[in-house]
């Protein structure tokens, strides 16, 4: 998938695909499979997956992956692109059936909108790097206190984020690591912390 619109909406077997090009637009429907018998490679663009992708791997150099769907693979690699759940600008759960690798080039973002949020379903492990942040949703404002469980895993933890995309004033993001899942709460520094003046 080039630059252009690809909207998926019956049963497919290849033996690789590629989403490149900053206007790449790949779109798998809910309720079709979409399998790739050596690999995904996605360097660019969006893939929206509402199906079902299987891939032996998936690689994502630089593009968005979201989508309500399932992607079946040994392992997704999140090196330097973007992942949310559910539509863009939209609460809702992506799952992924195995392993998922995030390093420190990678984003994992997830909607909110005061009451709910994105979910990233792990079916594997979880080894984490690069940055987590929050989008908010219209008329969400950020507030102290605000907690969501972001992502679920069925295995083990390996690392942690980096660190979190920044939010307004004093208020900042903190990853909260439990037994198999891990949430996302505001907290807030001190003025004079904020200030630079300890």
């Amino acid at each position: 998938a080039a630059s252009g619109t690809t909207t998926v909406d019956m049963n497919v077997e290849i033996d690789r695909l590629n989403i490149a090009g900053a206007g790449a637009d790949f779109h798998l429907q809910s309720g079709y499979f979409f399998s790739t018998l050596i690999a995904t490679d996605h360097s660019a663009g969006r893939a929206r997956i509402d199906g079902v992708l299987m891939a032996r791997e998936y690689m994502n150099t630089g593009g968005v992956t979201y989508g309500s769907g399932l992607i079946s693979t040994q392992t997704y690699w999140n090196v330097a692109g973007m992942v949310t759940g559910g539509d863009l600008n939209a609460i809702g759960t992506l799952g992924i059936s195995g392993d998922y690798v995030q390093t420190a080039a990678g984003m994992a973002l997830f909607d909110w909108d005061g009451e709910l949020s994105d979910t990233l379903l792990i079916n594997g492990d979880a080894s984490l790097g690069g940055l987590a942040g929050i989008n908010p949703l219209a008329g969400y404002i950020p507030t102290f206190g605000d907690r969501q469980t972001v992502i679920t895993h069925s295995g083990e933890r390996v690392g942690e984020f980096d660190g979190t995309v920044e939010l307004p004033g004093v208020l900042y993001l903190a990853p909260i690591y439990g037994a198999g899942s891990i949430d996302l709460e505001i907290r807030a520094q001190s003025f004079s912390a904020a200030a630079d003046l300890e």
